[in-house]
């Protein structure tokens, strides 16, 4: 989590798909982190295989979908297209 962030202040990117469970910073910190210091905020996707966080609160966080492990690959790409369309 926190080498993404660093990467984040120094590259541009539009979409971010992260793990909950990290050593050092975990998804929910990330997405608080790149919500104060990256701007423009890439869209932010998180997976976990637990429910460490409820839709309500993700939503709260900003972001924009949370999946649950196991997870295809196309579903996630399916969903990431659909909301960089829009």
């Amino acid at each position: 989590g926190n080498i993404a962030l660093e990467i984040l202040k120094s590259e541009k990117f539009d979409v971010v798909v992260s793990d909950m469970r990290m050593p050092n910073c975990d998804g929910e910190k990330l997405i608080k982190k790149i919500n104060e210091e990256i701007k423009p905020k890439p869209l932010f996707f998180l997976y976990s295989g637990f429910s460490d966080i409820s839709d309500e609160e993700a939503r709260k966080l900003g972001i924009t979908q949370a999946f649950s492990k196991p997870l295809r690959r196309a579903d996630l790409i399916d969903v990431m297209l659909l909301h960089i369309e829009s």
